[in-house]
């Protein structure tokens, strides 16, 4: 599928690409603050963010290619090309983690490609199915517990979630309303921010929802500075662009940082391994929107 261009949905990715190089590279250092860790069930910090905000962007972009698809090719054709893009996105995900098992099947891409099939049989249906399966994925995942393919319990029943409801918000840019845009992902996004903040008190698990209206919250604020207002950062675009390119390049340079540089080194070495693995990231997708080159499945 060809990436869909909008501004506020490219600043968006690019957002989330920034924000994941920051927290894979800086997090596993000892001397950086929880903001860039994962808390695992602990608490909440800005790397639990990432990876929700990555679902929820794809959930965006495949309504979007989605859509455009039935209608350039049918609806058959445009299934088909859907399971080969998500399909694709785990084949690579199986090389970018270098055979690695357990992140083959448990780590960002493969989980996205997880939540991608899940979402299909959705994706091109109206507000109120798509709305009616992110609500019974995760009751699945509650009705299941003891089930964990590959050892882990099965998130990407949470991961779906997040993605359709990205996939509502692609309505509204597909029908370029942009007052009910905004009046959906600032109405929606307060309720379950708070929902999902107040619930994760009694079950870790609605973490989800949080995310969800986090999610709604910062695209509603990327919306208004880019479309409304017009303005962008150049480099967030660059980086949304490619943003597979970039998670790849990150993941391999990342890596064998890890083997040079030990995880209790002291806030100068950390800082610039992340220089690093940013200035490698930035250069490639900088090259690469220069000249129009758009890598993506």
């Amino acid at each position: 599928m060809q990436p869909v261009r909008y501004g506020s949905l490219d600043q968006f990715r690019g957002f989330a690409v920034l924000g994941m190089i920051l927290v894979n590279v800086l997090g596993r250092y000892s001397v950086m603050p929880d903001f860039f860790k994962h808390q695992y069930g602990a608490g909440w910090s800005f790397a639990d963010t990432v990876a929700p905000f990555f679902v929820f962007i794809v959930g965006m972009g495949f309504r979007l290619a989605y859509i455009r698809g039935i209608e350039r090719d049918g609806v058959w054709l445009a299934r088909l090309k859907a399971i080969r893009r998500f399909f694709v996105l785990f084949i690579v995900g199986v090389f970018v983690y270098q055979f690695n098992l357990d992140r083959i099947f448990w780590d960002a891409l493969s989980e996205i490609s997880f939540a991608g099939f899940l979402a299909l049989p959705f994706i091109g249906l109206s507000k109120k199915y798509r709305a009616g399966a992110a609500i019974t994925y995760p009751i699945l995942f509650l009705a299941f517990p003891f089930w964990q393919p590959f050892g882990k319990p099965f998130e990407p029943f949470f991961w779906v979630s997040i993605l359709l409801a990205g996939s509502l918000v692609a309505d509204f840019i597909q029908q370029n309303d942009k007052n009910r845009l905004l009046k959906f992902c600032l109405s929606w996004g307060i309720i379950f921010a708070l929902a999902g903040g107040i619930l994760a008190h009694w079950n870790e698990a609605a973490h989800f929802i949080f995310y969800i209206g986090l999610s709604l919250l910062l695209y509603a604020a990327f919306y208004i500075v880019v479309d409304f207002w017009g303005k962008s950062l150049p480099h967030l675009t660059a980086l949304g662009r490619n943003a597979l390119v970039v998670y790849a390049i990150h993941y391999i340079i990342d890596d064998d940082l890890r083997k040079l540089i030990d995880s209790n080194a002291g806030i100068g070495l950390a800082l610039l391994s992340f220089g690093i693995v940013y200035f490698a990231c930035y250069s490639v997708a900088a090259y690469l929107n220069k000249r129009k080159y758009y890598i993506t499945i």
